[in-house]
């Protein structure tokens, strides 16, 4: 048949020269990619992307001269040997895959569980950690049914968060930390002395029922966790009690401060020594529904001020922050339920920024309360009403591309990993593709010791992936869910500003959003390399002024104000942000758009 030019495919139905994957095909070797080999990657035009446009990681190479049988060779450049591995469940099932050394060997294992309570593990290489004969039955794309093995570690019961990992029992390998929700705390050994196919259960306790996580310092191997009674517990490495504080609230989850722990209550916090001494109490704290209850709370030295500062979300999407004794509170509201908290130095300016997904956008904060520059990014294509509860996603934050700086991670729950630079822009080579939407977090951790991150995430498929990738630096301020495999939830580093120069308020740093305004309030937005005082007066075109009010003034940082527009007429005003410092005054006028 002959296809014309008005048909779908413009007469390309047959193929073009440049479809025509051979040694020599001279339009690929001429024209299209000249001195180069023929090749068909993620960078090629056709490339080997998904139809969604995530990367694959397919290349295909070594193509041969054109014959009646031809040959080429095949890699995925980012795929670890023998992963993915199966773990069952769905998206709404998976929780959090987490890294830490279960069998003592210097490497990095992988553990995934599901909220039934089912927990897997491999090693690097995709082998069970606890040796054992079982397999699950799943369906393939072509309708077939297939046997593959089930890395089953443990299964106790139902559980309130992932588990946490830690040398608890002085064997040198990490235990498996598990907090059920019906209120058993297990220690599992990554060994089967008894050949059940299983881990052996090292310890086990009853601290009441709970949606709590657990804790554990590192250096003196305590565990910590709370119950719906309002009780937090210490046990020693073995199990045996140190002591019980009653905060008469339901404990929703627990960070570990330098010489004591965070509290997050079902309506307030608490700051408890570390031998369990009610040092501060916040009762007060508005959370009209309670705290997030998927572990979106994180604490660091978010200002650099030496004092450790808490956050916490509330259910439907409030942020609180900084939390600490004596603080002056910030409440943000993102319009959407959090999933996770992550906190690191994403714009290399020496201060932490918090980090979190809302809905379908990820948002970044500066420590004053203030959304970083470029952000929010919108997380794929999903509209935002497919991200129910079951779909929360929580970001990570690691270097990828070796760039020296930080990238925000999170799983799409369109399917695709994405990495965000500081700047909001994609990370190149992302998205890469996962099959069925994320959930929860990613982990980052150098699984093979070669100095480079490996990316571990799990799919609604019920798979566990892994990624390498081959450009990062092998640094992450937040590598996975809390932050690490003892899920402190605490950023310990300690940056040094960078300290800019130049005028007191840079003229193209002042802006408002939205612009035009359409809802209840704009946001005019400056920059101050010095600490100032600063008015703004709004005009309308006439020059009659329609208010004026202070802004804040911190150094060394982006600040906002909010303008309400209730009563404002639609037109076009003048906005004059003035800034006094101690020896220089600038002042900047912008237009604001308000049409109602």
């Amino acid at each position: 048949r002959f296809y014309g030019f008005l048909d779908p495919g413009s007469g390309s139905e047959l193929g073009l020269p440049e479809d025509a994957w051979w040694s020599k095909n001279p339009v690929i070797t001429e024209y299209l990619r000249p001195d180069e080999p023929v090749s068909f990657g993620p960078k090629t035009m056709p490339s080997t992307a998904a139809n969604n446009g995530s990367n694959t990681g397919i290349v295909i190479t070594n193509f041969s001269d054109i014959a009646p049988v031809m040959t080429f060779s095949l890699r995925n450049q980012f795929s670890v040997p023998n992963f993915p591995q199966f773990a069952g469940g769905s998206a709404a099932e998976l929780l959090s895959p987490m890294l830490a050394d279960l069998t003592g060997d210097g490497r990095t294992d992988i553990v995934a569980a599901t909220v039934s309570g089912e927990i897997f593990a491999w090693q690097a290489d995709g082998s069970k950690v606890i040796a054992n004969g079982d397999v699950a039955t799943v369906t393939q794309p072509n309708g077939l049914t297939a046997q593959i093995p089930r890395a089953t570690f443990a299964a106790g019961g139902p559980l309130a968060s992932p588990p946490a990992f830690a040398d608890v029992v002085g064997d040198g390998r990490a235990e498996v930390i598990a907090l059920l929700q019906e209120g058993k705390l297990q220690v599992w050994q990554a060994k089967d002395d008894d050949g059940n196919g299983r881990a052996d259960l090292a310890w086990q306790v009853e601290v009441g029922a709970t949606q709590s996580n657990v804790v554990v310092r590192v250096e003196t191997k305590n565990v910590f966790c709370g119950n719906e009674a309002g009780t937090v517990f210490s046990f020693t490495g073995t199990g045996e009690l140190r002591w019980q504080t009653a905060l008469q609230r339901p404990v929703r989850g627990l960070s570990l401060l330098a010489n004591g722990l965070l509290v997050a209550l079902d309506n307030g916090l608490a700051i408890l020594s570390e031998e369990g001494v009610a040092v501060f109490s916040n009762p007060p704290l508005p959370l009209s529904r309670g705290p997030a209850p998927n572990g979106a709370f994180a604490i660091a030295d978010i200002d650099n001020d030496g004092q450790i500062e808490g956050l916490v979300a509330e259910q439907d999407g409030r942020l609180f922050f900084p939390i600490n004794q004596g603080a002056e509170q910030t409440v943000l509201d993102f319009g959407a339920a959090i999933g996770g908290l992550a906190i690191g130095d994403i714009n290399r300016d020496g201060r932490k920024e918090v980090v979190l997904a809302a809905g379908n956008q990820l948002f970044a904060v500066n420590y004053n309360g203030v959304l970083t520059e470029n952000f929010p990014r919108k997380i794929g294509e999903q509209p935002r009403t497919a991200f129910v509860a079951q779909y929360l996603i929580s970001p990570i934050i690691a270097d990828v591309d070796g760039d020296g700086s930080q990238d925000v991670l999170v799983p799409g729950a369109d399917g695709n990993v994405y990495a965000y630079r500081g700047n909001g822009s994609l990370v190149e080579g992302f998205p890469l593709a996962l099959p069925g939407p994320g959930r929860g977090s990613l982990a980052a951790g150098d699984l093979d010791n070669d100095g480079k991150l490996e990316l571990v995430g799990a799919s609604g498929s019920g798979f566990v992936h892994v990624w390498r990738l081959p450009e990062s630096s092998g640094q992450a301020d937040w590598p996975m869910y809390h932050h690490d495999a003892a899920q402190t939830s605490l950023n310990p580093a300690r940056e040094t500003p960078v300290i800019a120069d130049g005028k007191l308020m840079p003229e193209k740093s002042v802006y408002n959003y939205p612009n035009p305004a359409r809802e209840g309030s704009t946001r005019i937005r400056y920059r101050l390399n010095g600490a100032a005082k600063v008015k703004i007066s709004i005009f309308d075109t006439a020059g009659d002024l329609v208010t004026e009010f202070e802004g804040p003034g911190l150094a060394q940082a982006d600040n906002e104000v909010e303008w309400q527009l209730d009563g404002v007429q639609s037109g076009v005003y003048l906005a004059k942000v003035e800034a006094q410092g101690d020896s220089e005054k600038v002042m900047k006028i912008i237009k604001i758009a308000v049409v109602k």
